[in-house]
């Protein structure tokens, strides 16, 4: 599934997890089960928290993803 994405590295990406959770980041490398981003952030409403390192999103967590 994510393997998709691999032609969108460096690019803006959100991704709203099944938790209900958004994280937004720019897509550092994308695998056949997880997506690994940088500069990422906590989406709340307006606000972002950011968030410190990188962060990986396996593909059972995520309920979508958008490249922006």
């Amino acid at each position: 599934m994510f393997t998709a994405y691999r032609r969108h590295r460096g690019r803006r990406i959100i991704a709203q997890l099944a938790d209900g959770s958004t994280i937004a980041g720019v897509l550092v490398r994308a695998r056949r089960r997880e997506l690994e981003l940088g500069e990422a952030a906590m989406v709340t409403g307006e606000r972002r928290t950011p968030i410190d390192g990188t962060v990986v999103i396996e593909r059972a967590a995520a309920a979508w993803v958008q490249v922006v």
